[in-house]
C-alpha cells in the first residue's frame, strides 16, 4: 500500500499514516470508515484495526484492473491510502459509492 498526498511520490503525513497494512476488511457505517484484520483460515473479519469518521474522508476512488481494482481513499488531510484489492468478492464500486465524495 502506498500513502501519502501525491502521485509523485511525496508522502504527506496525515490519517494515511494511521491506515494499517495488510490483508483487510473495510466497512462503512452512517458517522465511520472501519478497518478490520483479515483472517487467512476462515476469511472473517478480525480485530478493528482503525476506525475514522466519515467526515474525515474526501472520496474514495476505483480503477478497475485485470486482478485486482486499485482503490484510493482519499482523506481531508491531503493524505491518501492507495491499495489493491480481489476482483472476485469485492464490489469495490458499490463501497465507494457508499461514501460520498466531498
Amino acid at each position: 500500500m502506498r500513502k501519502g498526498g501525491d502521485d509523485a511520490g511525496e508522502a504527506t503525513p496525515g490519517i494515511a499514516d494511521e491506515f494499517p497494512e495488510g490483508q483487510l476488511v473495510l466497512g462503512v457505517t452512517s458517522s465511520r470508515l472501519a478497518v478490520w484484520g483479515h483472517s487467512t483460515l476462515s476469511g472473517k473479519p478480525k480485530g478493528l484495526k482503525l476506525s475514522i469518521p466519515l467526515g474525515d474522508v474526501l472520496g474514495i476512488e476505483t480503477e478497475p484492473g485485470k486482478v485486482t481494482h486499485r482503490v484510493t481513499i482519499r482523506f481531508a488531510d491531503g493524505s491518501a491510502a492507495v491499495f489493491e484489492a480481489g476482483r472476485v468478492g469485492n464490489d469495490v464500486e458499490e463501497f465507494a459509492a457508499a461514501i460520498p465524495a466531498r
